[in-house]
């Protein structure tokens, strides 16, 4: 589905008009709802969508997009943009990565937004840092015989124009029968680069409108195929 000619998109030609989307639903007790993925004229635009410009670099056939930062709960995280902004020398960036199960943060702003939740956790009380949880998931808490009354943070990604606002449901892997719960994003070692995976996507509609060089994205009950 890449920009690449053996694409999908590209193949099917003018039938798609450039334009493809899909729209994750929540998996309930294991069950993942089916979904639908849309071409052309087929897509439905909901209201109240965000617009960030989609960036090709020479041969790849991945989607970028410039994330300038994060923010937990509204409050903005002290990461420079250029920790995110893709090297000369064939690194860094950030990609929309639906293949990807949690989304994989470049190390530095990993480090940063990690530090954050950490802080944010231990004014909670009640819950103890645990390691070694499952799915390489590092940040993880678990709590006693009673679980604590809190609320967990949204996090937002700060494109180019446009912000995405993570509800907790795409955050946060809880498992009640063993009273724990892990972020459901890690750190990125691999050239530097972040990677939006398909977790944090959940119930946003994504349309990818290559003519224009746009993604568009809003939030939408995605169990419902609209």
């Amino acid at each position: 589905m890449g920009w690449g000619p053996r694409s999908l998109l590209n193949q099917i030609g003018s039938a798609s008009n450039g334009l493809f989307s899909y729209c994750f639903p929540q998996a309930h007790n294991g069950d993942v709802p089916t979904t639908l993925l849309k071409f052309g004229s087929d897509i439905v635009r909901g209201r109240n969508l965000s617009t960030t410009p989609l960036v090709k670099y020479s041969n790849l056939d991945s989607y970028y997009v410039n994330l300038q930062g994060l923010s937990v709960d509204g409050i903005r995280l002290n990461i420079p943009g250029w920790v995110f902004a893709r090297k000369g020398y064939g690194r860094g960036g950030c990609v929309i990565d639906s293949g990807a199960e949690v989304s994989h943060i470049v190390d530095f702003a990993y480090r940063v937004l990690r530090q954050a939740l950490v802080n944010y956790f231990a004014r909670v009380g009640g819950l103890n840092m645990v390691m070694g949880m499952g799915r390489g998931l590092d940040l993880c808490y678990q709590w006693g015989n009673t679980k604590p009354v809190f609320d967990y943070p949204k996090i937002g990604f700060h494109f180019q124009g446009a912000d995405l606002v993570v509800e907790p449901a795409g955050l946060f892997v809880e498992v009640e029968a063993q009273r724990y719960f892990c972020l459901a994003m890690v750190s990125s070692h691999q050239f530097d680069l972040t990677a939006i995976g398909a977790y944090q996507q959940i119930n946003r509609r994504f349309i990818f409108d290559n003519g224009r060089k746009q993604l568009l994205f809003g939030p939408e009950n995605c169990a419902l195929n609209p």
